[in-house]
């Protein structure tokens, strides 16, 4: 069943919904702007009605919060991916003045498991998620790339090289098994 309710000169749409499972009415805004009203079988609609306006500052604010989201510019995954490339191709430029190792190409990926990945033709694979960790992180995982372009493996010279030049590099490996991709 449909209702109206008139908030700052807009009409909402409120929908009522009964649930045999449902103990109590409750109340949620949806992305759309609709309101539902869930409410016990027993509970006669003109209870619930009273309750929806009862609750009409609640509702205001609630569509003020969903409008302001919607109204946000949030960057788009390009936008990310380029930030990423300039800000770890930097960081790979910084790093490679201590090892001087040659390198192909750089590449952005949005991976669901690694933070990056050296290719055996030198190619540099890195995830764009990188951006939004600490720079510390970020250049851990820079730096343990570039040490793969001469150890493409885990050996203990593999490790000489990453603590070259980062010597905290067990702290930003164990910092690093903690956040989720």
């Amino acid at each position: 069943m449909e209702h109206y309710l008139t908030i700052e000169n807009k009409k909402i749409t409120c929908v009522f919904r009964k649930l045999k499972r449902s103990r109590r009415i409750r109340l949620t805004v949806q992305r759309n702007g609709r309101v539902l009203v869930t409410l016990p079988r027993l509970v006669p609609i003109m209870v619930a009605k009273q309750f929806l306006l009862s609750h009409k500052d609640w509702i205001a604010v609630q569509l003020a919060r969903l409008h302001a989201v919607a109204q946000t510019k949030w960057p788009s995954y390009h936008q990310v991916k380029a930030r990423a490339k300039s800000a770890i191709a930097a960081r790979v430029k910084h790093f490679n003045i201590t090892y001087g190792f040659i390198y192909q190409k750089i590449t952005i990926k949005q991976q669901t498991s690694r933070w990056g990945s050296c290719s055996s033709k030198g190619n540099l694979n890195f995830n764009y998620r990188l951006l939004f960790l600490d720079s510390t992180l970020l250049d851990y995982v820079v730096v343990h790339e570039l040490c793969h372009l001469e150890q493409h493996n885990h050996s203990r010279q593999f490790w000489q090289l990453v603590s070259r030049a980062m010597p905290n590099f067990q702290a930003c490996r164990r910092a690093l098994r903690a956040v989720y991709i």
